[in-house]
């Protein structure tokens, strides 16, 4: 996860049951966190992706690790950053 400056978070949401796209997600708290606005701000090809990072600039990429491939028995030769939105 990364928190925003305005105190919401950037999330990944994966699609590892699924196979679908994974999602990028802002959480926006209100009430103190007892609630909360979620919206999809972005999709990253790679189902089982896992993480998002801060970049260069205050930029955001999303981390895969190659998960489905190792699954698949496929050999895995590291990871991959995709830049995505976050708003």
């Amino acid at each position: 996860m990364k928190l925003q400056k305005d105190g919401s978070i950037t999330a990944v949401s994966s699609g590892l049951l699924t196979g679908k796209p994974a999602k990028i997600q802002h959480i926006k708290p209100r009430d103190g966190w007892k609630e909360a606005t979620v919206s999809v701000t972005d999709a990253v090809k790679d189902p089982i992706t896992s993480d998002v990072t801060v970049g260069p600039g205050g930029t955001t990429y999303a981390l895969s690790g190659g998960l489905a491939q190792f699954l698949g028995g496929k050999p895995n030769d590291g990871f991959t950053l995709t830049p995505v939105k976050t708003d």
